[in-house]
């Protein structure tokens, strides 16, 4: 009787097994992503875009974050209908996937109106406070979707819009976790700065305190980007000096004479002007140059999602880790340090008057630029080869230029990006070096992550 027992446990061990893996079997063969074209992916992206620049409060770190947490949304929300791929569930910072829907086994899913549910719902809790006419057009691209999904099969409809709005809020709710929901009311929080010589001082007689100084304390995705260790290999070249011998004045003395004079410095200069106000912000502009090499790759909706996931993660740790450097190290930016020492009626050239934050209301070291596009051009470099030409669109608006730049690599972009804000007279020549090393390092650390099975 006793061995009787033991057998029929053992088959009712092995019937659950088999049940799991008919489950499993079967969500993996249930339509796929890859059948549906990128289109309602990069729309929505560029909806995002428009609401980051023109709605109050969205700072580079902020706005970085809402890039992150739109872009893991859409991912997540198809990735039961990726072959061979996981869930970001387990490999991301506080992430279960526990809230999230689970897809019928065999049933059928339109990924594009799942896709357009999700960036609806998630769009509307990120922006409540963006202006009438730019929250309407959130309302306005769900619609033209639903129109042009019109013809499906009624339950496949009801049961992807559902799916997609479910997904929407369960990343939604997940981001709210880290505290920042509503960091766009806070951007510059009481903090004192070190009265000690060599930090960083306020040049805006209305805005004492610093852009964001608690936001490299902000949950990352990947917690090996803000370790100290980490942190520390990439701290600054030079101490502090007013010694016109020293490396650190000599640095102070080349963005002095690095003003731009002729039509090409001009260009790079507005080119990579990504302030807060005129443009989506530095992770705006990365997200922009990998929609347009989507495009030109002809990707399709399950690739796209995938690879704007991880530029979104990518460039919200990159600003987090970027964030608790330049706190660490409070360093004072030239233009500062020219005035006291070199040039005291020194000027940087004019910020655009549309900008809604000072490119200055914050510590000089590292660059965030630097930091920023080093590490999302090492992904996408990963994704799309070392060697890819691309022609980048640009991201301010107005551009007085009103033309794209063409690079060899994302490498040579990522370099341009970063020596821009020398032309500014913002930036040392240290802050663009070990920015954009520390940068494509955290690109390397996404890298590792790997989504196929």
């Amino acid at each position: 009787m006793k061995n009787t027992n033991i057998f029929f446990s053992i088959l009712f061990i092995l019937s659950l097994g088999s049940c799991h893996k008919d489950n499993a079997d079967s969500v993996l063969n249930i339509n796929q992503a890859s059948e549906f074209k990128a289109d309602v992916a990069l729309n929505w992206i560029d909806l995002q875009r428009e609401l980051v620049q023109y709605t109050p409060g969205y700072s580079s770190p902020v706005a970085a974050r809402a890039y992150a947490y739109a872009a893991l949304a859409m991912y997540e929300s198809i990735a039961a209908g990726i072959k061979d791929h996981l869930s970001y569930s387990g490999l991301i910072n506080g992430y279960t996937g526990q809230s999230m829907p689970v897809a019928e086994n065999g049933k059928e899913y339109n990924w594009e109106l799942v896709v357009n549910a999700c960036m609806a719902v998630l769009l509307k809790e990120q922006f409540k406070l963006a202006p009438g006419d730019r929250f309407k057009k959130i309302d306005s691209l769900e619609k033209e979707y639903l129109n042009q999904n019109s013809g499906i099969e009624m339950n496949t409809r009801l049961r992807s819009i559902d799916y997609g709005k479910k997904a929407g809020l369960a990343i939604y709710n997940f981001s709210v976790t880290d505290g920042q929901d509503e960091a766009y009311l806070h951007n510059f929080p009481d903090y004192t700065i070190p009265n000690t010589p060599g930090h960083w001082e306020s040049t805006d007689p209305k805005q004492a305190n610093p852009l964001q100084a608690y936001w490299g304390e902000v949950r990352p995705f990947l917690s090996s980007n803000v370790n100290d260790e980490f942190i520390m290999k990439y701290k600054p070249t030079f101490e502090f000096s007013t010694d016109a011998k020293s490396g650190f004045y000599s640095q102070a003395l080349e963005a002095y004479t690095k003003a731009p004079t002729d039509y090409v410095t001009k260009w790079v200069l507005e080119f990579w002007n990504e302030d807060s106000g005129i443009s989506s912000t530095p992770a705006g502009h990365s997200i922009a140059i990998a929609a347009k090499v989507l495009k030109i790759e002809n990707a399709n909706l399950a690739i796209a999602a995938e690879v704007l996931s991880k530029i979104g993660i990518t460039a919200h740790d990159a600003f987090v880790t970027c964030w608790r450097s330049k706190y660490k190290f409070i360093l004072l930016r030239p233009e500062t340090f020219i005035r006291y020492f070199i040039d005291p009626n020194y000027k940087i050239p004019p910020q655009n008057p549309l900008s809604t934050f000072s490119n200055t209301s914050y510590p000089a070291f590292p660059s965030e630029h630097a930091m920023q596009f080093g590490a999302t051009m090492e992904v996408l470099a990963s994704y799309f080869g070392y060697n890819y030409a691309i022609t980048a669109p640009s991201n301010a608006t107005p551009d007085f230029f009103h033309a794209p730049r063409t690079f060899n690599s994302f490498y040579e972009l990522a370099n341009e990006a970063s020596w821009s804000r020398i032309y500014s007279g913002t930036q040392y020549r240290q802050d663009l070096e070990l920015g954009l090393e520390e940068g494509t390092n955290i690109g390397r650390h996404f890298n590792d992550l790997i989504l196929k099975k």
